[in-house]
């Protein structure tokens, strides 16, 4: 359901309109700042592979010489970037500069500097992949609102944090993760085993695999800084089928679907939809009711073809985002 409201009819949260933001949220911008800060030394250790002076990076939109850039300038533009864009929403305060820069130096330290960017050999900060998927299972056929017809195939589309060579056979994704080390479907602790199986990380190595298909081998490390350390899970190309399995199922079970499921009253779930989710939170328009509640009413009345009809945003089911790493589309190993 929230899939659908977001993806589908385009609906966001608003703190503007008044929405209130869950407060996990402000943790996911900080794991953000955390990850930006790490960015910027990769970019900075990917420019002194190349013998260049200075780098960039886009989204903050600066220029900076290696020579006088460190750990120290890092954190603070990171930090200057976020806190400028999410001032309104969140406290920033000392005590979260505290805790953020300390999160920053666990990562750059932990093992040694084993997972630094700045001891590696820097393949590409934030990999960008946009691919479409060419199986026959993968096609699809929309009728819209408006009469027309949507129709392509399945893509798969995100931004892989950091790529970095151990050999010439072997590339390695690195992640940290400055939160906890649980599985919020179950609220269990994710192990090894459960890391193996996570669909993100399989979706990971599918796109690295076909962005570079020389390498056989993917070496990918999870970093929680607070919970656990690191775990790093082998893939090669036996893992591939059982990802393309995996997606079909999920594919299909959202393109047949016309009643998405909800959480919202479902026992120890139900918190989640109390303090996670926005559409949970908020009231959608004075009618005393959450957003999910009113638009799974919808749902149930009018059917799912006239609640798009109704509430989406144009376009918004025709595409799938921007996404991070653009600049690097098309950039490749060495």
């Amino acid at each position: 359901m929230q899939y659908y409201i977001s993806y589908v009819l385009g609906l966001k949260p608003n703190e503007e309109n008044g929405w209130t933001i869950p407060k996990p949220q402000f943790k996911a911008d900080q794991g953000s700042l955390v990850h930006k800060s790490l960015e910027l030394l990769a970019r900075k250790k990917l420019a002194i592979q190349q013998g260049d002076a200075s780098f960039s990076e886009g989204e903050i939109g600066k220029t900076w010489h290696v020579a006088t850039f460190d750990a120290e300038k890092s954190f603070e533009e990171s930090w200057l970037h976020y806190t400028t864009k999410a001032a309104k929403i969140w406290d920033w305060s000392p005590k979260e500069y505290k805790k953020c820069k300390g999160w920053m130096y666990d990562a750059l330290e932990m093992n040694s500097g084993l997972w630094n960017p700045l001891n590696r050999v820097i393949v590409q900060p934030e990999q960008y992949f946009d691919m479409e998927l060419e199986f026959d299972w993968a096609k699809y056929v929309y009728v819209l609102p408006d009469g027309g017809k949507l129709e392509g195939r399945l893509a798969i589309k995100g931004t892989v944090d950091l790529l970095t060579k151990v050999s010439d056979d072997t590339l390695e994704y690195l992640d940290w993760k400055t939160g906890m080390r649980k599985d919020w479907a179950t609220g269990k602790p994710k192990d090894w085993r459960k890391l193996r199986e996570d669909p993100q990380l399989r979706l990971y190595h599918y796109a690295l695999a076909k962005l570079y298909p020389d390498i056989n081998h993917f070496i990918l490390t999870i970093v929680y800084v607070q919970d656990g350390g690191a775990f790093s899970l082998d893939f090669g190309p036996q893992d591939l089928e059982k990802t393309e399995k995996m997606l079909r199922e999920r594919f299909e079970t959202i393109k047949n679907c016309t009643r998405p499921p909800r959480i919202r009253n479902n026992g120890y779930h139900k918190w989640k939809c109390q303090r996670l989710c926005a559409f949970g939170m908020n009231e959608w328009e004075d009618t005393g009711k959450a957003v999910c509640d009113h638009l799974h009413d919808e749902l149930m009345t009018l059917g799912m073809d006239r609640v798009i009809a109704k509430h989406g945003e144009a376009g918004a089911f025709k595409a799938y985002g921007s996404g991070g790493g653009v600049e690097n589309r098309d950039q490749k190993v060495a």
